[in-house]
């Protein structure tokens, strides 16, 4: 009797040890909503804009899909593995800068610019990451400006 506990014991025990150990163990996850930071390193082209801004004391509001280079919300997002940004747009046939480059990071579902020419921190939150997709939203600090953009993985 004192045999067969002892058995029903080890194996209730190499049981649970082993269905413990069959969790969700993905290392490159960031923070506990998922974020894998991986995913993020690449070009990613706008491919949906929404939200609104202010123009002369109204509210401007805008929901559209970035069809072609004539878009007004036509964009690529450039985040690079050695922390530094570019936003780059459509110019006559050529993609440029404008200026809109810098260093980023990462901490969680948040993204900081530090734009090059300026100190203070602009941030973006992640609504959404996979492998092909990115969903930024961010707001100005005046809050006249909220902006909902759906990116595209390039390469």
């Amino acid at each position: 009797m004192k045999r067969t506990f002892l058995w029903s014991l080890l194996g209730l025990i190499v049981a649970v040890c082993s269905l413990s150990a069959c969790g969700n163990s993905d290392d490159s996850k960031d923070d506990e909503k998922g974020v894998n930071s991986s995913y993020l390193y690449g070009t990613w082209e706008a491919i949906h804009a929404e939200g609104y801004y202010t123009e002369d004391g109204k509210k401007v509001t805008y929901n559209e899909d970035v069809n072609g280079l004539d878009s007004e919300y036509m964009e690529h997002l450039q985040l690079n593995t050695d922390g530094t940004f570019s936003y780059l747009y459509p110019d006559n046939g050529e993609w440029t800068d404008d200026g809109d480059y810098g260093i980023f990071s990462l901490n969680g579902t948040d993204v900081s610019l530090r734009y090059h020419d300026d100190d203070e921190v602009e941030h973006r939150t992640i609504i959404k990451l996979t492998s092909d997709r990115l969903v930024l939203s961010w707001d100005n600090t005046e809050g006249t400006k909220h902006a909902v953009y759906t990116y595209k993985k390039l390469k």
